[in-house]
């Protein structure tokens, strides 16, 4: 290369002198020198340690150049990247702490001649020298026992492994023998047993473990085995017990009654979960040696089994099998009658047939065979033949049930029922039914009458006007009608929610009681927000009280409000529904407990000491008196202004009858109003009737059949599906919340 720069070098000289002479001659232009060769080269390789650091390398050219292949190299930095002419390159490496050397491969490029590599190396660091072993505790390796195998290897550790070799050699361990255990340990990475004292490993159980200085090969020595275990006993009690002969009705057992020398489980053929009659079985039995014990010698046909008309088992084996005779025909065990429930037409009234049903209980009772007999008439004139009553006169008749060895197998069940005789034929027919408004599907439209839809109406309240408020309780709604049938929206949007305000502004959850004062005001029982709400007659929705927050207590928090009434002074009476009480608010919105302790019953008594089940509905009479619908105590309740709580009517056994007082029944009443004479009215909800009570506590019905369905008519030829709400106006006609027909029926003299 210095030979070829020194050549050009003297023909350019000699050209420029060639030039020089020509040039006055035939000219010679200066611009036809000879060019300078582009020049590129570098040292080879930079080497670095461990450390890092900077190191340079030089760049020779007379021409300009690029430097590539540091890019992805993170651990090593290149300053300059490009140049022209000679140039010294630093390149920077990090420390490497890897024990791995690296290394990166430079490119330097340039124009018209072959690109050169420059190499760069940095070596690994050095590795930590290995750590002492320092676990002394062998493990894996215990004292043998006569008849085990002798273990190859030590229990791992994070340190080292190791095999275990015995001496004298066996496959098993023998009877009273000494042996001795060489252990050789093999240390893991980053271990040694350099350092290693002597005699530092300890093996639990030997007599004496010894190993020299910085070596793994232990010796344990062992006390001899002990003497072999005696052979199993054979097994020598013959006679299995807990097997017996099966008796038609009972269970199979599954096991025999264990012994000092075996258990044992128990198959039956044919599989039964109790033993059927007249039917032969044998049982399996399968017998399991305790510790000690054996089958081995056993004979055949050795066990025994009590009441089996054959047992076999083969020699040497635990598996019996025992045929038992037939089993006898069960005799039934005697079922007593408990009680008597009598169905009776919808109406009982003079001068009509009528015919009795009964139902006993229970079911399955060995006599139901019922004789009956009329104990007594009355006023009523009554005969009766077989299941057949004929009155002329109204008036109660008692009449007997007698089931002749129904109590016990010898003595007989018997059981009275009062049965109210209505006055006239005509009696069940006074209300006529009518629908006032509804479609009968559920949906939700205002229009007039039949044009308009609701969505499981449960409440209704009539003002001094006839008009008629209703809790529209899936709808989430408060509705009008006029006394002419037109539907309107009083207040809520129809979204589940609680929000005051005025019109289809506010929310409601599933309204369930209604209510409305002189003035107008509607008051409402929003059951799953806890809390009674107002809504004034221009629809201005607040919140009377509660909190929102279920509980029970003074702080007016409600849980599951579900009926309301207000008086003439303006006091708001709700049934608390699963706070099981009767609450009253003042109209300055003070509320206290006027009956019931949020405790579930039924206790007759005065305030606090007395119990109430899921009272669903009051209402309140002129004299300030309270009528409750006592729901799961299937009773009409009374409590006066002082409290004192009774019963009006109803037994408090779910059903239906008329009668005076506790001898009528319901079935979860729901609704109840009262009128100016203080009868009461009462929607008997799961006997789809409307049901009245005089002041005297004689519950008669006005309107239904019992039957679910929906029908218009007189008295018992209406039929209703769930009325829940009920309410009475000035003039007598009596409005009805039939829920799951959707409708809002009226009944009218």
């Amino acid at each position: 290369m210095e030979q070829k720069k020194k050549f050009s070098m003297l023909a350019a000289g000699l050209f420029s002198l060639l030039c020089a002479i020509a040039l006055m001659l035939t000219g010679c232009d200066p611009k036809d020198d000879p060019k300078e060769e582009p020049q590129l080269s570098a040292a080879g390789a930079v080497s670095f340690d461990a450390a890092g650091g900077d190191k340079t390398f030089v760049i020779t050219a007379n021409i300009q150049w690029t430097l590539t292949g540091h890019e992805t190299v993170t651990w090593l930095n290149i300053s300059p990247l490009a140049g022209s002419g000679t140039q010294t390159v630093t390149a920077t490496a990090t420390a490497n702490t890897s024990t791995t050397a690296r290394s990166a491969e430079l490119t330097v490029s340039a124009t018209g001649v072959t690109p050169v590599k420059v190499t760069v190396t940095q070596a690994g660091a050095a590795e930590a020298p290995p750590a002492k072993i320092d676990i002394a505790a062998i493990g894996g390796v215990t004292p043998p026992v006569a008849g085990a195998t002798p273990v190859a290897a030590i229990t791992e550790t994070a340190q080292y492994t190791g095999t275990v070799a015995w001496a004298p050699a066996a496959a098993t361990f023998a009877n009273s023998t000494a042996y001795t255990a060489t252990i050789t340990l093999t240390p893991k990475t980053g271990y040694t047993l350099t350092g290693v004292a002597a005699n530092f490993f300890t093996v639990a159980g030997a007599t004496s473990v010894a190993n020299a200085a910085n070596s793994g090969v232990i010796t344990a020595a062992f006390p001899a085995t002990g003497a072999a275990e005696a052979p199993p006993a054979k097994i020598d009690i013959a006679a299995i017990g807990g097997v017996t002969q099966p008796v038609a009705g009972a269970t199979p057992v599954a096991a025999i009654t264990e012994t000092a020398q075996y258990t044992g489980t128990v198959a039956w053929a044919p599989a039964a979960v109790t033993f059927a009659n007249s039917t032969a079985y044998t049982a399996t039995i399968t017998l399991t040696p305790k510790t000690g014990y054996t089958l081995t010698g056993v004979a055949a046909n050795f066990f025994t089994v009590t009441g089996a008309t054959s047992v076999a088992n083969a020699a040497n084996s635990g598996v019996i099998t025992a045929a038992f005779p037939a089993t006898a025909a069960a005799t039934p065990a005697f079922v007593a009658v408990t009680n008597i429930y009598l169905t009776l037409p919808a109406m009982t009234v003079a001068g009509t047939p009528f015919t009795i049903s009964s139902m006993i209980i229970p079911t399955n009772a060995t006599n139901k065979t019922i004789v009956w007999s009329l104990v007594n008439a009355g006023t009523t004139g009554a005969t009766l033949s077989d299941r057949t009553i004929n009155t002329t006169a109204p008036g109660e008749i008692e009449l007997r049930a007698t089931i002749a060895n129904g109590a016990t197998a010898t003595t007989p069940y018997t059981q009275n029922f009062t049965i109210t005789i209505a006055p006239s034929p005509l009696a069940s027919a006074t209300y006529t039914v009518s629908t006032l408004a509804g479609h009968g599907t559920a949906g939700f439209l205002n229009g007039t009458g039949a044009m308009t839809r609701f969505n499981s109406p449960a409440d209704v309240a009539v003002d001094a006007a006839g008009n008629v408020y209703v809790a529209d309780n899936a709808n989430h709604r408060i509705r009008k009608i006029t006394p002419a049938g037109v539907v309107t929206t009083l207040a809520g949007s129809g979204a589940y929610g609680f929000v005051n305000g005025t019109g289809d502004a506010a929310q409601f959850r599933n309204p369930r009681g209604v209510a409305v004062d002189a003035a107008g005001n509607v008051y409402v029982a929003d059951v799953y927000n806890h809390v009674i709400r107002k809504i004034t007659p221009a629809g201005v929705v607040t919140a009377l009280a509660a909190s929102g927050k279920l509980g029970f207590d003074d702080a007016a928090r409600f849980r599951d409000p579900e009926g309301v009434a207000v008086d003439a002074a303006g006091n708001v009476y709700v049934a608390d529904n699963a706070n099981h009480s009767i609450r009253k608010i003042t109209p300055a919105g003070v509320v206290t407990a006027i009956a019931g302790n949020g405790f579930e019953g039924f206790v007759n008594g005065t305030g606090a000491a007395a119990r109430f089940r899921y009272p669903e509905d009051v209402a309140v009479d002129a004299a300030g008196n309270v009528y409750v619908a006592d729901n799961g105590n299937h009773r009409i309740r009374k409590i006066t202004p002082a409290g004192v709580v009774t019963t009006l009517a109803g037994s408090g056994t779910a059903g239906f009858a008329n009668g005076t007082g506790d001898a009528a029944q319901f079935n979860s009443p729901r609704g109840v109003a009262v009128d100016a004479a203080g009868n009461v009215y009462v929607a008997d909800f799961f006997n789809n009737r409307i049901r009245k009570i005089t002041p005297a506590g004689v519950v008669t019905t006005i309107a239904g059949n019992g039957t679910t369905g929906f029908a218009n008519g007189a008295g018992a030829a209406a039929q209703f599906n769930g009325p829940a709400g009920v309410a009475v106006d000035a003039a007598g006609n009596v409005y009805v919340a039939d829920a799951y027909n959707h409708r809002i029926r009226k009944l009218s003299r």
